[in-house]
């Protein structure tokens, strides 16, 4: 068991040596003045389905079992027991790794951006997982900028900075904007694409851009 600030007794197995320093450093509330970024390195809060900021704490999304559910969490996909039977510790993601560890639940997947279930941003084609989600991750960018009116905004010494579209710092932002910025920021340092948690990547993003513009990501699917 470990305790990290988004969750307590987080059965992480021998991932807990990770998810020690790979989350989130806590979700901050939605009111939070100082507008306070998650880590750069949030994985946990995203393998968890714990991470994000929303209206209300009540409000849960799904997660992809198959992936929250592995043992040894990070250790099982980034350590893999290889051919050779013992584990590989460079931790990164080798193109081998998907034969060892997503083909054990994925027949014959051959790479990590397996075909996804739904068209989940909007763009006419089911693709990779990575796909829809770096969709998503482009979709929700772009409502925030415009939202800003053409501004900008940064992660920089634990805040999101904001800009308007001349560069100048804008002091203060409602808060679905910097809810949608630090979501969008959370699923982009996790890094995966949506690969630790599709599910939960795709309905955090889908519901940020919701919480921003007040409508559903154009011609998406839905979970309901």
């Amino acid at each position: 068991m470990l305790n990290i600030p988004i969750k307590e007794n987080y059965e992480a197995g021998l991932g807990a040596v990770c998810s020690s320093c790979h989350h989130g450093n806590n979700v901050p509330d939605i009111t939070n003045a100082r507008r306070a970024y998650p880590h750069y390195g949030p994985q946990a809060d995203v393998i968890s389905g714990f991470g994000g900021i929303r209206t209300s704490s009540d409000l849960q999304f799904y997660n992809t079992y198959g992936h929250i559910s592995m043992e040894n969490s990070c250790v099982d996909c980034h350590m893999p027991v290889n051919k050779s039977g013992f584990r590989p510790h460079s931790f990164t993601m080798q193109p081998e790794y998907a034969e060892l560890v997503c083909a054990s639940c994925h027949q014959d997947a051959t790479d990590f951006n397996l075909e996804a279930k739904a068209d989940y941003d909007g763009d006419g084609k089911v693709e990779g997982i990575q796909d829809e989600v770096s969709g998503l991750l482009d979709i929700l960018e772009k409502a925030i900028i415009e939202e800003l009116d053409g501004g900008s905004f940064e992660p920089s010494k634990g805040v999101i900075n904001y800009y308007d579209k001349n560069g100048n710092p804008i002091s203060s932002v409602p808060d679905k904007l910097y809810l949608a910025s630090y979501n969008y920021l959370l699923i982009q340092n996790d890094g995966s694409k949506g690969v630790h948690n599709p599910l939960f990547a795709v309905q955090l993003l889908q519901y940020s851009y919701k919480e921003l513009t007040g409508r559903e990501v154009p011609n998406a699917y839905k979970f309901q």
